[in-house]
């Protein structure tokens, strides 16, 4: 019997049958560990991909899965993950020569904002990743403290370039020598929050861990006479694999400032989005709200109207000569000078964001389920976001070079008065990358970005 070749396989005119592929769900244990090895904050996981004899990767459907547990003090009040059970803090993925592919830090902040632009349909069925922010009648503090006590299984996607493509299989059979990906477990103060109390609370002690963790993958293998033809088709010399990654970059600003200006340095040549978003480090695990207020998820992004320390008003990024948009995007103030809401920001958002992430209404742009008033979750989950480009066609480089003269990116930010909480606030920035890997005829990788006009 012969099998069909998958879409992401074929180029241009070719054999769309093989009688000997195979495909087969792979699941990987992190080096040295086992279902018993545990993991807590501070810990890495390292896993070792192995270059597969004539095998491709479809790395789309690859995920992580293991099995969390919160522990308590004796005595105290207990705690739960927070929604979307964010326990990894960075993402590192490295070639076969051990050079560098992909390296995520704060990963905390880029899985949340992929999170907040699905839509909610896709989120109320994401319980499986642990993310109950979609809230349901059958989900209480109570049931999630009972449940997460005793441990239970989560599946997270990857967001990475890497592990995001959904464009061609990976030929994983070219790299020489193992690929890894190595992930950091986060603190405990920003995967855990307090959801019951008692007259002795103990958050300080309770932490959590995973155990049994996996990577999980879908392997194609494929005939000596398919990979012939597959290899003849590129001369037998180096592959070049586009992707879309990500690189951070991390500033702060002093609570007194209300203009603070934001310089964004990198050295790439074909930057297509840019992601902002404002955090404070957590120092302790968040105790149980007051009865008139509500959990606030981490990792946060303040700054939206719903902060009551410090709003954004006002916006622009600038490079070089060129301004982005051209004017100033502002939010609607009151003339006693409280702000009324941040549409104006909310809107450019949605003209920013990926064209796929406006189709079926990202949650951040629906009414709030735990704050008083009618609050949208923009206004308590804020971000900036810019598109550089300038058409939305796929293989078109015409995103910002930065490359061009080492100018840095500027944000230039207008606050509506000083951070009363008088700490200083981090800025996250999130460069979109078009890239590409490189494998070259002796298995060696590389990662390029793009060549752009300015």
């Amino acid at each position: 019997m012969s099998g069909s070749i998958p879409q992401k396989l074929r180029v241009g005119p070719m054999v769309v049958a093989d009688a000997n592929m195979n495909r087969k769900v792979v699941e990987l244990y992190a080096a040295s560990a086992n279902s018993q090895t545990k993991y807590s904050s501070g810990d890495k996981l390292l896993f070792n991909i192995p270059s597969y004899q004539k095998g491709f990767i479809d790395f789309s459907k690859s995920y992580i899965k293991f099995e969390a547990k919160v522990i308590n003090a004796v005595g105290s009040g207990e705690c739960v993950f927070y929604d979307n059970c964010p326990v990894f803090d960075r993402v590192l993925i490295r070639g076969g020569n051990g050079v560098v592919l992909e390296d995520i830090q704060s990963y905390q902040n880029l899985e949340r904002i992929q999170m907040l632009l699905k839509s909610k349909n896709e989120l109320e069925s994401e319980y499986i990743n642990g993310n109950f922010t979609i809230k349901n009648s059958k989900v209480s503090d109570a049931g999630l403290i009972a449940k997460q006590k005793k441990g239970v299984g989560y599946i997270k996607k990857l967001h990475s370039g890497m592990f995001s493509n959904e464009d061609y299989l990976f030929p994983i059979h070219r790299v020489g020598g193992s690929m890894e990906l190595e992930l950091d477990i986060a603190s405990k103060n920003s995967v855990l929050r307090a959801a019951g109390s008692t007259a002795t609370n103990k958050y300080e002690e309770a932490s959590f861990e995973i155990s049994n963790v996996k990577f999980v993958f879908s392997l194609l293998s494929v005939s000596d006479d398919f990979l012939s033809k597959y290899n003849t088709m590129g001369n037998n010399n180096e592959i070049v694999l586009p992707i879309t990654t990500f690189q951070r970059h991390v500033s702060t600003f002093s609570a007194s400032e209300v203009e603070p200006v934001i310089f964004i340095n990198s050295a790439k040549k074909d930057v297509r989005r840019a992601y902002t978003v404002f955090n404070k480090t957590l120092t302790s695990i968040q105790t149980v709200p007051a009865a008139d207020k509500f959990v606030i998820q981490q990792p946060a992004f303040l700054k939206g109207s719903g902060d009551e320390k410090q709003v954004c008003t006002r916006f622009i990024h600038k490079y070089q000569d060129r301004q982005f948009p051209e004017n100033y995007v502002n939010a609607t103030i009151h003339s006693d000078g409280t702000i009324l809401d941040q549409t104006n920001l909310l809107a450019h958002v949605l003209t920013n964001v990926p064209p796929e992430k406006t189709k079926n209404s990202p949650y951040i742009t629906t009414l709030s389920e735990t704050n008083a008033g009618v609050k949208v979750i923009y206004e308590e989950q804020f971000m900036i976001v810019q598109d550089f480009r300038s058409s939305d066609d796929k293989g078109v480089v015409n995103a910002l070079n930065m490359n061009y003269n080492s100018s840095p990116l500027i944000l230039e930010l207008k606050m509506g008065g000083v951070d009363t909480s008088t700490t200083a606030t981090m800025v996250n920035t999130y460069l979109e990358l078009s890239s590409e890997i490189v494998i070259a005829e002796d298995g060696g990788m590389s990662i390029v970005t793009r060549s752009a006009n300015m």
